[in-house]
């Protein structure tokens, strides 16, 4: 039973009581009681209205915090506790406002590095980084259970003019060792023109026996036009995505897996005139990512010394140019007698031009092979189409090679290799 028709039934009941126990002169002054509650009644009725305006208007701007909606329909402040909100200097207005730290276009990196050990020391949290042009002079110390988000590729995060030897995003604080990090959502710009020596884009080294970085999401960025790599893990990195990503950048190297990381994801991504580099790192498995280029070091896999158990599958390779690097080498190197290259996958890849498709190679060592991979459901339309160099114990199944010189090469130091069912059409020779 509603509030106002309670409060009615208490008044007629209290009027009853009243009105039997009285005489008739005192019913004149139950009548003006009676007025009184009525007048009660009415304001009651209208701060109940009231509050229905209030409810209404509460709802309104819960919805326009829904996603999709433009910042500028949200009217009151977002309640946060662990994310930090960092403004550019050409953010909107009501972005400033509502930011915990805002930037002035100069050495940026000091608002957004506050913004990280802010959230570091509440134990992790968010780092949201509003639509702008956010100058970078230093380079930015990442924590863990850290997540650094932008607003797509409107945040725009810029190596200055002359900066020399920095890259964007590291673990310098010492221990170096990071967990459970994200960054994702926006575009880094390396400035090659206007910098100077080896500045990267996202560098994690280790440090003794720590590792660089375990649980390293990076999604949804642009990264490109640094003068060093775009991405390197360096020693000793773990559970790794690399998802959705636009990597930019001419003969340079766009992911450099490095030295004992393993178990990572790479997919869905895009590299314009780059490369994916894999040095003794496992257990991968890179997939649905597309590869484009016209220069002689763009789009193309190399692992190398001893990498081993990984996978490569429905990728698109797309080259211009001759080249002089195949789409996918798997490289046994004679450094320091590195272990087998071997138990790859190499499957369903789509690869269209340069000088080779796909190269098994050892460098004359007895303690570096490239054995037991099975390549197979390849489409390859370039000069050579599959080479085996000193590469024993593969499968070389179901491949299409079409409009090669040659559709499948093994020279003489391969031994025991199952080669069958391939369809090598056009002027290709075996």
């Amino acid at each position: 039973m509603g509030k106002i028709a309670k409060c009615i039934i208490l008044m007629v009941i209290t009027l009853s009581v009243l009105m039997t126990g009285c005489g008739e002169g005192e019913k004149p002054n139950l009548q003006d009681q009676l007025d009184q509650l009525q007048h009660k009644l009415t304001v009651v009725e209208q701060e109940l209205s009231q509050l229905k305006e209030e409810q209404e208007q509460i709802e309104s701007q819960l919805a326009s915090l829904q996603p999709g909606v433009s910042e500028t329909t949200v009217p009151l402040p977002i309640p946060r506790t662990a994310t930090k909100v960092v403004a550019a200097s050409n953010s909107s207005d009501l972005g400033k406002k509502q930011a915990d730290y805002a930037c002035d276009g100069t050495d940026d990196q000091v608002e957004i590095q506050a913004a990280i050990d802010a959230v570091d020391a509440v134990g992790g949290g968010c780092v949201l980084l509003l639509e702008g042009n956010y100058s970078i002079s230093d380079t930015i110390d990442v924590a863990s259970n850290l997540i650094i988000r932008g607003m797509g590729t409107n945040t725009i995060l810029t190596l200055a003019d002359g900066v020399d030897d920095k890259h964007m995003f590291s673990n310098i604080e010492l221990p170096r060792s990071r967990t459970h990090l994200t960054i994702e959502n926006l575009r880094m710009e390396g400035n090659f023109a206007n910098t100077v020596g080896s500045s990267g884009g996202i560098f994690f080294e280790h440090s003794g026996v720590e590792q660089a970085v375990d649980h390293f999401t990076l999604r949804n960025c642009y990264i490109r036009d640094f003068r060093y790599n775009l991405v390197h893990l360096y020693t000793y990195s773990h559970y790794f995505i690399f998802e959705g990503n636009h990597f930019e950048s001419t003969n340079n190297v766009g992911i450099y897996i490095d030295n004992h990381s393993d178990h990572g994801i790479i997919t869905h991504n895009y590299f314009q005139d780059c490369y994916i580099m894999v040095d003794t790192c496992s257990y991968l498995n890179i997939t649905q990512n597309q590869f484009y280029g016209d220069s002689d070091f763009s789009a193309f896999l190399q692992f190398q010394r001893g990498a081993t158990h990984n996978i490569i599958d429905s990728n698109v390779s797309l080259r211009e140019g001759a080249g002089v690097q195949p789409f996918i080498t798997l490289l046994g190197m004679n450094w320091g007698g590195n272990p087998a290259m071997e138990y790859y996958k190499i499957t369903n890849n789509l690869i269209v031009g340069g000088s080779s498709g796909i190269r098994l190679k050892r460098m004359a060592t007895p303690s570096a092979e490239v054995k037991n991979n099975l390549i197979a459901g390849n489409f390859v339309d370039c000069s050579i189409g599959i080479e085996l160099i000193g590469a024993d114990n593969n499968t070389v199944q179901g491949n299409k090679a079409i409009g090669c010189t040659k559709g499948i090469s093994i020279d003489s130091e391969s031994d025991d290799n199952l080669v069958l069912g391939n369809d090598l059409s056009g002027r290709c020779l075996y």
